[in-house]
């Protein structure tokens, strides 16, 4: 009983190389279920998310994710969880929600390898949302806060788009 989470992890994880999506969730379900304090319980619901996104399961996938963010909020997966949640959430078009994950990400994981990505995110997020001024602002945040990034270049450009599709035409000139 002692190496029954382990088991299940393993278990899991092959399931997962192999593409057998119910048992591998049937596997992490296991540990995350009878087994949350262990120290294998965060990763398990982490890969459940993962499962339930290959498999299609976007819904639960978030679900799953959530819940990880929620019950391990210390967890050093959460930034990829917060990727992931934001991805669910731009992909479906509900953008006004991925640009608020993108910035609680920003606020959070300030140093992370995908912070320049996520605060791009954000005003491609308002944008897409029409909201053209939050989105010229979002675009010089980056170009503040990431001035060597190779995005950098693109940002100006789109901060300039936002404020002439907000009719701020001298703001649009200036980072033309």
């Amino acid at each position: 009983p002692k190496h029954a989470p382990r088991i299940a992890y393993l278990l899991g994880q092959f399931s997962q190389e192999l593409k057998d999506w119910d048992e591998a969730i049937a596997s992490y379900e296991i540990i995350v279920r009878d087994f949350s304090a262990h120290a294998l319980a965060a990763d398990a619901q982490y890969k459940l998310g993962q499962c339930y996104e290959d498999e299609g399961r976007l819904d639960e996938a978030l679900e799953s994710y959530v819940t990880m963010a929620a019950t391990y909020p210390d967890n050093p997966l959460i930034a990829n969880v917060m990727i992931r949640i934001n991805d669910h959430f731009y992909q479906k078009e509900e953008f006004a929600v991925a640009a608020q994950v993108a910035s609680k990400f920003l606020d959070r994981f300030a140093n992370h390898q995908w912070a320049p990505k996520m605060a791009f995110r954000v005003g491609q997020c308002y944008y897409k949302d029409e909201q053209f001024a939050e989105g010229g602002q979002a675009f010089d945040a980056f170009v503040k806060r990431f001035p060597d990034d190779e995005l950098a270049a693109q940002s100006l450009f789109w901060a300039g788009e936002s404020f002439r599709m907000a009719n701020n035409v001298p703001e649009a000139f200036r980072r033309y």
